[in-house]
């Protein structure tokens, strides 16, 4: 028998994500690599000023001896309390060096996600094909790749908050022939990792004071030398301060009376800064809008609440006021905005319940639809505002709607290969609390914990769950989310050796969806492939082939029906009829490829069966051809230790040792037993082929 005889999981996101079929052959996702990402990093030239950005002060009172610091070494950390400059010094280091570095890249480093979000936006701007074909973590390795192959870049990685979250990185490029530009609040012991530290503090008493008069020259200067140290000299809150002073008749001294909390410390200052600015403005929208703003990250969509509420045109004016007051920075290209930390710790404690929710409301509004490719771009656009609302909501507090943001988030989370557990089992433990048990959405939330253990590979904790879940809805339940939980559990009842019971829960869940739906139904094609299948791996090919006789193989092309022709063609060949599935897979797959790309999953996947089927029929110059096709197309796409890749590759090394290519044969089958190294000696895809290559060798010998 040849394929994996894998399955494919479901995930669910309310009544928008139903079953997708099971076995590794199958997926209603498509993705085509363009040519381009085939191209070895090291020959790619960066585009002409690729730039990532944050506007930078044209100067910096106070910062000389700082300045002439920077740039001294390749790898190198500025920290200091929040508001004191850090970001503006190095924006500033780095504005001086557009076009004497190339990219100069600009990541929001808070967390390692942060990191991977920043890295793969590199890598989109670099080849702009890239970013809808590769997901997250594989455009973050490709831009990784391409700044160890090249020189001239600089790197900035913005606020970083733990060492682990860079380390691998800076352990990679620490040896590139670029800069490294590392600002942090907190003093994590840098000089193990870099050469050069830079601690910044407060302005000098002279250079405060300069800062805090220079929008007013002619200002009343009475008391300024009190104002700058009850502001601790802190530039972001001398900053804040001068820019109220410019617009109100008040002389410093007068200000200072307006800081209610002032005087006794640094962050407290500071905080009264930024509410005697907001009150000045006499706008409530903008403070609303400020409060929204500080349940997110960084790069705020900036019309992110005008097109929740479907009228923009306030909120942007209001955003306006707020970047005139600088209480939010506005992005060189006008799209986004951000907001202090600082600031955003303070105003959260304002009205923080009725803007938590509308913080929510607005996401709900961008967040995508879809977990197709095309939607992967707006996803690492929300993405980070979604785990900064998770993170700044304590779980007792957690909303449905709320639960609403994350499941979906968690399951876009999952299919990139990232940790969502967390995530949806907070969507799981909303969903209980405010909408039952019982509840649809609580049941689909479950499942996809459920799924979050087995695609981690703890299958016995996976198991345990998807019972759990199909216990809660009963046998006789018969919505996407109990439907999509038995298909999930039929899978991992399979990977645990129980094929009985996989094939008990798949016909009872079938014959009750059809007589519900009918036969023609989307997902009663689904069930009936991934039962057909489950009888292939059972050792019964014959009942498959029989149960997926009726499959259309004319017109009304479909991924389902494309999946359910290939598990027949699959039946034929394991049935002993190869030329039947010639017959069917030759004729559908120039339609396949027109649709899906010569590079897809499933379309590969296909090619390999085919191969397999010529050669059954007697035809192995034809199946070798379409095999090391295949291997080639596998392993650039998957990656050379994929399952996939070594059963093609295997299959591969045992036609042409058939064949009497004895010496190709062994050179195929040694790649494919180094590639399978890495799944351990115990694994059964490994021990096979370093049978038949040991098998293979002992022949020659003879």
């Amino acid at each position: 028998m040849f394929g994996n005889g894998g399955r494919n999981t479901v995930q669910v996101s309310g009544d928008n994500v139903g079953i997708i079929s099971m076995g590794a052959s199958t997926t209603n996702n498509l993705t085509v690599l363009p040519r381009e990402a085939m191209t070895p990093v090291a020959g790619i030239a960066a585009p002409g000023r690729t730039v990532n950005l944050p506007a930078f002060p044209r100067d910096l009172l106070g910062r000389d001896a700082e300045s002439a610091r920077l740039g001294g070494a390749p790898v190198q950390v500025v920290h200091g309390l929040g508001g004191v400059g850090k970001s503006a010094l190095v924006a500033r280091y780095a504005g001086d060096h557009l076009g004497r570095c190339n990219p100069v890249w600009w990541i929001n480093a808070a967390s390692r996600a942060d990191v991977d979000l920043g890295l793969a936006g590199l890598a989109g701007a670099l080849q702009p094909g890239l970013a809808t074909a590769m997901h997250t973590g594989a455009l973050a390795e490709r831009a990784i790749a391409w700044l160890a192959a090249h020189s001239g870049w600089l790197l900035v990685l913005d606020d970083v908050r733990s060492r682990p979250d860079i380390a691998g990185l800076l352990n990679r490029l620490g040896a590139a022939g670029g800069r490294i530009v590392i600002t942090s609040r907190f003093d994590l012991d840098w000089r193990q990792i870099a050469p050069s530290v830079i601690r910044l503090g407060p302005l000098s008493d002279a250079a405060a004071q300069q800062l805090l008069t220079r929008r007013r020259p002619a200002m009343n200067r009475d008391g300024a030398t009190e104002l700058c140290a009850a502001l601790g000299n802190l530039p972001l809150a001398l900053d804040l301060a001068a820019a109220f002073l410019e617009r109100a008749p008040y002389s410093p001294r007068q200000y200072r009376s307006l800081l209610a909390n002032g005087g006794g410390g640094t962050v407290k200052p500071i905080a009264a800064v930024w509410r005697a600015t907001l009150d000045s403005l006499d706008d409530p929208l903008a403070g609303e809008i400020l409060r929204i703003f500080a349940w997110y990250a960084e790069h705020i969509p900036f019309g992110l609440v005008g097109d929740a509420t479907g009228d923009p045109l306030p909120a942007a004016e209001a955003i306006a006021r707020l970047v005139a007051a600088n209480l939010v920075a506005l992005s060189d290209d006008r799209t986004t905005v951000t907001v202090n930390p600082l600031l955003q710790s303070v105003v959260r404690h304002s009205g923080a319940e009725r803007a938590r929710d509308l913080a929510v409301t607005c996401l709900s509004h961008a967040l995508p639809r879809s977990q197709e490719p095309s939607a992967w771009p707006k996803w690492r656009d929300v993405l980070p505002h979604v785990n900064a609302l998770a993170e700044r909501v304590e779980p007792a507090h957690d909303t449905a709607e709320l639960a609403d943001l994350l499941n979906p988030a968690g399951l876009y989370l999952l299919a990139q290969g990232g940790e969502a557990g967390g995530m949806l089992r907070r969507a799981r433990d909303a969903y209980r609390r405010t909408r039952g048990r019982d509840h649809a959405d609580t049941l689909a939330a479950a499942n996809n914990v459920a799924l979050a253990h087995h695609a981690a590979g703890d299958l016995s904790t996976a198991i345990g769950l998807y019972e759990e879940v199909a216990a809660q809805a009963g046998r006789d339940r018969l919505d996407r989310a109990a439907v999509a939980c038995a298909n999930n559990l039929a899978c991992a009842y399979e990977e645990a050796g129980r094929p009985g019971e996989v094939i008990r829960r798949l016909e009872h869940t079938r014959d009750r969806w059809i007589a519900a739906h009918g036969a023609g139904d989307h997902y009663s094609l689904i069930l009936t492939t991934n039962l057909a299948s489950a009888y292939r791996s059972n050792g019964e090919p014959a009942r498959a082939a029989t149960l997926l006789q009726h499959v259309p193989t004319g017109t009304g092309w479909s991924s389902a029906t494309f999946d359910a022709l290939l598990e027949r063609a699959k039946a034929q060949l394991d049935s002993g009829d190869p030329a039947a599935a010639i017959a069917l897979l030759e004729p559908a797959l120039g339609d396949a490829r027109r649709r899906m790309g010569r590079d897809h999953p499933v379309g590969l996947d296909a090619e390999h069966t085919l191969g397999a089927a010529y050669l059954a029929h007697g035809r192995a110059n034809d199946g070798i051809r379409l095999l090391e096709s295949v291997l080639a197309r596998r392993t650039a796409s998957l990656g050379p230790a994929d399952r996939r890749t070594l059963d093609t590759w295997h299959m591969l090394g045992v036609a042409l040792a058939n064949t009497g290519s004895a010496d190709r044969a062994i050179q195929v089958l040694q790649a494919a037993a180094t590639s399978a190294a890495v799944h351990g000696r115990q694994d059964p895809d490994a021990a096979r082929i370093r049978a038949d290559l040991d098998e293979l060798r002992r022949r020659r010998a003879r």
